[in-house]
């Protein structure tokens, strides 16, 4: 609020408030808030003066001294500025609409955010490039009335744009972080490779624009129009698509992490600013390999949307609809909420294979919640060519060294009809699924090396004994007993062909799990 002595003293008038100025130099006049609209203030001395929020609209400031004054978020509608001296003042997403600002010296002023249109300037208006082309771009019935082909490039952060018309623009490659481009038409625009930190999307439609591989950290994209967008590649940390229409738009490997090195136990939600995506329409979108971890789809459409190697570990999504979602290899945990999820069918792989079966049957209700909550703690682990058994048992018992003796226990494992093995390993709740799969790989590779180094020595390196006394050199019912700690199995040949298979296990095969090639 406006300190009411120093409003007194303006009220007389500008030859007793600058003769006041003048006593009192070192007294920095307080005037937020302040209702001084249509006031002659031609000549005043408001240098320092804290104006933040004021209402100056059609008041008269000819010549006025404004120099390092505040006006963050002030009105100066109609305002008339000409002479006046605004050096570095801050006028941050104040309102200049139909200001008169001839001859007004701008140098240093800070412009963030600030609405210029129908605004006057004039060739001897004091203002930095930047924010001249800003002004023009603003004014301007069509960016070809100045000869620009693109704004690729450029650096227009801060900037408001809200309510243009950027159809089919190209700003690619440039720095728009923090613009205002709010109820914007923008269809086909391409932000490629821009830097859009912070930018405001509310309301405008960006239907086809090309965002692939920029950097869009906390923007805000909500209840904007999205569909056919491209955002593969993109860095959305923070990002808020809260009622946004993203139907069959592009996120293939999105990026919603700050960070890039994660422990084996981590609190997601922490290493990622989180993705905001309540109500939102991703009907049919792309997220193959997209980084949703911790971020918020509760209330959204997913129906058809391609959710293939997908990292999903903490999200929410609380009542979401995934009927004729396509889940392959998607990354789960316990902090996976799937509460109230609405889904009658799924398709676990990209190619369309339906569950349930039976185009005739549809998930009950809960169904879908059960069936992946008990594929939630496993890392499975894909042995294309065999396996060599004591140098898995190696891995795993470093693992569980490593795990500081938290449980890791063999749930199930799976011989193939091509001869690979699937192994699923039980892991702790809190557990990095994706650390633990690299580091079983990296030290099983290691055993291996050992190992054939043993076995080369011990049989002069005769390929054919090799691979006997491999054969030979671990029996698997004792090597599953060992790793899992249980005095008995069900040793059947399930529709898989050839399993040796718990009684508690669970196929995640057959509900889309998180199930990882190797190649080892």
């Amino acid at each position: 609020m406006a300190n009411e002595k120093h409003l007194a003293i303006l009220r007389q008038g500008v030859e007793v408030w600058n003769e006041w100025r003048k006593n009192n130099p070192n007294i920095i006049p307080v005037l937020t808030e302040a209702e001084l609209n249509n006031l002659n203030l031609s000549g005043v001395n408001l240098c320092w003066a804290n104006l933040r929020a004021t209402n100056l609209s059609a008041a008269n400031l000819n010549h006025a001294n404004l120099t390092n004054a505040i006006l963050v978020n002030a009105n100066l509608n109609v305002t008339n500025l000409s002479y006046a001296n605004l050096t570095n003042a801050n006028l941050s997403e104040s309102n200049l609409s139909q200001a008169i600002l001839n001859n007004a010296n701008l140098s240093g002023a800070v412009l963030n955010g600030v609405n210029f249109k129908t605004s006057q300037i004039n060739q001897k208006t004091l203002i930095s490039q930047k924010w001249y082309l800003v002004w023009q771009i603003v004014n301007s019935d069509k960016l070809s009335d100045l000869n620009l082909k693109s704004l690729s490039g450029i650096d227009l952060s801060n900037a408001n744009f809200s309510g243009l018309n950027f159809n089919n623009i190209d700003f690619s490659g440039g720095d728009f972080s923090y613009a205002n481009f709010t109820d914007t038409k923008l269809q086909s625009a391409n932000f490629s490779g821009a830097k859009l930190c912070g930018i405001n999307f509310t309301t405008s439609d960006l239907s086809n624009a090309d965002f692939s591989g920029a950097t869009l950290w906390d923007a805000v994209f909500i209840q904007a129009n999205l569909t056919y967008a491209n955002l593969s590649g993109a860095k959305l940390a923070g990002a808020k698509f809260k009622r946004a229409n993203l139907r069959r738009a592009n996120l293939r490997g999105i990026d919603s992490s700050f960070m890039t090195q994660i422990n084996y136990y981590d609190n997601y939600s922490e290493r990622h600013n989180k993705l905001e995506f309540t109500e939102a329409d991703l009907t049919d979108a792309d997220l193959t390999g997209a980084d949703i971890i911790g971020a918020n789809l509760s209330k959204s459409k997913l129906t058809g949307t391609q959710l293939i190697a997908t990292q999903a570990i903490a999200t929410n999504f609380t009542n979401s609809n995934f009927t004729g979602a396509f889940i392959q290899d998607w990354n789960i945990n316990h902090q996976t909420k799937l509460d109230e999820v609405e889904c009658e069918f799924i398709y676990l792989k990209s190619h369309g294979e339906r569950y349930p079966y039976n185009s005739k049957n549809k998930f009950a209700s809960g169904e879908f919640t059960k069936l992946f909550q008990k594929a939630q703690e496993t890392v499975e682990l894909i042995f294309s060519d065999s396996i060599d058994w004591q140098a898995f048992l190696t891995s795993f018992q470093k693992l569980q060294v490593e795990c500081r003796g938290e449980e890791l226990t063999i749930q199930a494992i799976e011989n193939k009809n091509n001869g690979a093995f699937v192994i699923r390993v039980n892991v702790p709740a809190n557990a990095n699924k994706a650390e633990i799969e690299k580091y079983l790989k990296r030290e099983y590779e290691l055993a291996l090396v050992a190992l054939e180094e043993k076995y080369q020595a011990q049989l002069q390196g005769k390929d054919k004994q090799i691979d006997i006394y491999r054969k030979q050199s671990a029996d698997l019912t004792e090597i599953v007993k060992l790793l899992a700690g249980r005095a008995t199995y069900d040793l059947r040949n399930s529709q898989i062909g050839g399993s040796l298979i718990n009684a508690e296990t669970v196929n995640t095969d057959e509900i889309g799990g998180n199930i990882h090639n190797n190649n080892a």
